[in-house]
């Protein structure tokens, strides 16, 4: 009998390494995880972070009160809603949306994009 077919929402897509809805809690991320991988940070809260390696992408979303410290990426660095929090990155390309009250500290080869924060 063949498989039923999954519904695009119980497919996961997501390769690489993930960190999701923490709080109150410091991570590391050791190079023997995230070189070359795709790092994704999703749901943080008070947290502190900080990856060790050189990952090809970071994409950083819905973070609150977070230290977040990465490099250098290889590719982007992609942030979505960001707030009252610190990011120390490097990385060829920078994309922040939606960052709020938020401290960049930043070392890009190409550039970095900043939409709609304050």
């Amino acid at each position: 009998a063949a498989e039923p077919v999954k519904e695009s929402s119980e497919i996961n897509l997501e390769t690489g390494v993930s960190v999701r809805n923490k709080v109150n809690e410091t991570i590391e991320l050791a190079s023997t995880e995230v070189n070359s991988a795709d790092v994704n940070l999703v749901n943080l809260e008070n947290c502190r972070v900080h990856v060790i390696g050189s990952p090809s992408t970071i994409h950083i979303t819905q973070v609150r009160n977070c230290r977040i410290m990465a490099g250098p990426v290889s590719s982007s660095v992609f942030i979505e809603g960001c707030k009252d929090s610190t990011l120390v990155l490097s990385s060829q390309q920078l994309r922040i949306h939606d960052a709020v009250c938020t401290d960049f500290l930043i070392h890009v080869t190409s550039k970095a994009v900043i939409e709609d924060s304050n």
